[in-house]
C-alpha cells in the first residue's frame, strides 16, 4: 500500500465561504475537483465539506424544486452535449 499510495496525484485543497453563491461551487467541482472545504466567512474554520457527489445527490433528491434542472433529467447526456467527444484509452 505504501508504494501504491505515492501513485496518486493529491488534490489541492480548495475553500471556499459558506456565504458563496452555490454556482461558484457547480463551477468549482466542474472543473475537476471533487470536494471543497466550506468555511465561516472571514475565517479559515472549517464548517462542512461539499463533494460532488452531495451536490448531484441534493440536485436529485431536490429536483423538483429546480424546473429548470427537473427538464434535464429525462435527457441523454449525448443530447446535452455533456461528455468527451474523443475516447482516450490507455493499454
Amino acid at each position: 500500500m505504501k508504494d501504491v499510495k505515492d501513485l496518486g496525484q493529491k488534490e489541492p485543497l480548495i475553500t471556499l465561504s459558506h456565504t458563496a453563491e452555490l454556482t461558484k461551487a457547480v463551477e468549482i467541482l466542474g472543473s475537476g475537483v471533487h470536494r471543497l472545504l466550506i468555511t465561516k466567512e472571514g475565517t479559515t474554520d472549517v464548517i462542512g465539506i461539499l463533494t460532488q457527489l452531495k451536490l448531484v445527490r441534493f440536485f436529485w433528491e431536490n429536483g423538483r424544486c429546480f424546473p429548470v434542472i427537473e427538464q434535464l433529467f429525462p435527457q441523454l447526456l449525448r443530447d446535452l452535449d455533456i461528455g468527451s467527444h474523443s475516447v482516450v484509452a490507455i493499454k
